[in-house]
């Protein structure tokens, strides 16, 4: 699917406005026209006046002229970013950032007057909210007043004219996006490049990098940058944008080549320009882990079996420590073998069964109770075996005519490559009974069905085939990477403990269990979510996606 890329939002909070636009707050009656009549797009940028000395209409005026309500207007702007995951800037400009702190200190802005201290106070108190909200910890270290202070004075977050915020602010916004794009990120914003539009966008940049110049057709074609959020959606956002208006793009700068950064995941610190000139492609391939690492786990798993057997290595085997990224890769390799074994259920169905009443999805053990299901065609299958062959031993042939002449496989015998059905349909329950222990098989290939009573309940059995009935989905993705049943919980869950939580200790390893957990009941993040449907479409061709498993249909 195409996006056309939007350009970075930015809103200006600014009572001394030097031109117009429509995403501008100058003041108290104009923040609740904005908060309360407009539909509220979340900004990504925020140019913010501090001291609001020309809104007269603030009641605030009635205490003194000298009003940090820039502060204020900008808070439900962070809270509404905080809220979503979403990454957001804010950088202050005013022409005396240490007002506030002197106002403190009781010494005259302006001769012969000492506006109250109360100001000074509000001023500390807004910045000590707006710090916690900029910050991507759960537990932000809370400033005292004079931290507070000291912060809105450095220039560092505060800039003397709104252009200087402007540039600082995209600067801080493109390194900003870097890093959260970044596989090892572990912000609660992290952000996940989507494959799909990554390559549109690096093939972009190598129909542009032999020109002598970008025109504005070239930008016209520009895909843009597609990420997802963390909830699963996307946004698309115009690479041109990111930079400031000055800024010049240089054609043999868009070229995206290998080997041209180094891996450390640390963006640069002049925010890929240098004396004005943008170095798009280091920019582009500084972006490219998660599309690789996505390439990394689908080219793995083309390797490891989904009909149950044994693989020949695990994850960790194939995905070594010495890969960028390893973790987050044998992370979504594991997801995708969990689609990849619900494919397979429905490529099985599809192969043996035919259009029958089952649905392969939903292709478990049924109730006693139920007809046509799994579990009724086994109970009918064993009392057929046991009845005819009197507990003697049976050759696959003679198998497949004892359940044949019954009736019993409901196949229509004018069907195309009928008999080749039928074996294969019947080979297909004989190997679940034989994983449930009702028939054995002799070392001379022939098939003894036991004396043992069907069971009401059919246990959760290691079976042959178990992935294609997912009664028990991590035990499942287990023994097909590698590990048998026993161990399987103890393997798998240090996957996404390293992933997700940091490494092996018990507290990872506990959250480990909770995430295998909730992806076997059908939950997983919307990020993550998105890729593996990215992965069934593209990797497997799977379009039915009514037979999709939850933890990719659920939203």
């Amino acid at each position: 699917m195409s996006y056309i890329p939007r350009k970075l939002r930015e809103l200006r909070i600014n009572d001394r406005p030097t031109r117009n636009g429509k995403d501008m707050i100058t003041g108290w009656e104009d923040a609740q026209r904005f908060l309360g009549t407009q539909p509220i797009e979340q900004p990504d940028i925020i140019l913010c006046d501090v001291n609001f000395d020309q809104d007269t209409a603030s009641p605030l005026n009635l205490v003194s002229a000298y009003k940090p309500t820039g502060l204020l207007y900008a808070l439900p702007f962070l809270a509404l970013a905080r809220s979503n995951a979403v990454p957001i800037v804010l950088k202050f400009h005013t022409g005396d950032p240490t007002l506030f702190s002197r106002l403190h200190d009781n010494r005259a802005v302006d001769a012969g007057e000492k506006p109250p201290h109360f100001m000074s106070y509000l001023a500390a108190e807004l910045v000590g909210l707006i710090i916690a909200m900029l910050q991507d910890s759960t537990a932000p270290s809370p400033v005292d007043l004079g931290g507070a202070w000291q912060w809105l004075g450095d220039r560092e977050n505060t800039f003397e004219t709104e252009e200087g915020a402007r540039v600082a602010a995209k600067k801080e916004y493109r390194t900003r996006l870097g890093t959260l794009c970044q596989p090892t990120s572990a912000s609660r914003t992290r952000l996940v490049v989507d494959p799909d539009g990554y390559q549109r966008l690096v093939e972009w940049c190598e129909r542009v990098e032999n020109k002598k110049s970008l025109d504005e057709n070239d930008w016209d074609m520009e895909p843009g940058l597609i990420f997802l959020r963390p909830d699963g959606s996307r946004d698309c956002i115009a690479i041109r944008s990111l930079f400031h208006e000055d800024a010049r793009f240089l054609p043999e700068a868009v070229a995206v080549r290998s080997g041209m950064i180094d891996r450390s995941g640390q963006p640069p610190t002049d925010g890929w320009l240098t004396r004005n000139e943008v170095r798009v492609g280091e920019f582009v391939h500084f972006l490219g882990d998660w599309p690789r690492i996505c390439r990394r786990a689908a080219e793995v798993l083309r390797d490891f079996p989904c009909d149950g057997s044994k693989a020949t290595a695990t994850i960790a085997q194939a995905i070594t420590d010495s890969e960028a990224g390893y973790r987050m890769a044998r992370l979504l390799a594991l997801f995708f073998q969990a689609i990849r074994l619900h494919w397979y259920a429905g490529e099985l169905w599809k192969r043996h069964f035919g259009d029958t009443e089952w649905d392969p999805k939903n292709l478990k053990f049924g109730s006693p109770l139920e007809k046509n299901t799994l579990c009724d065609h086994l109970r009918t299958a064993y009392r057929l075996l046991r009845k005819k062959s009197e507990g003697a031993p049976m050759s696959p042939g003679s198998v497949m005519w004892i359940l044949a002449s019954e009736g019993w496989s409901g196949l229509d015998e004018d069907q195309d490559g009928h008999t080749e059905k039928l074996y294969s349909w019947v080979n297909f329950h004989v190997q679940i009974l034989i994983g449930m222990g009702l028939v054995e098989l002799s070392p001379d290939g022939q098939y003894v069905a036991s004396n043992r009573s069907f069971p009401d309940e059919p246990p959760r059995c290691p079976l042959k085939l178990r992935p294609a009935f997912l009664t028990d989905l991590v035990i499942g993705l287990g023994e097909s990477l590698g590990h048998d049943a026993k161990n399987a919980w103890s393997a798998l869950r240090r996957i996404p403990a390293g992933a997700f939580f940091g490494g092996s200790s018990k507290k990872a390893l506990s959250d480990g269990t909770i995430f295998l957990k909730d992806l076997s009941a059908g939950l997983s993040p919307g990020w993550l979510r998105e890729l593996g449907r990215e992965y069934a479409l593209d990797e497997l061709r799977w379009y039915q996606d009514s037979q999709w498993p939850d933890f990719l249909r659920v939203s």
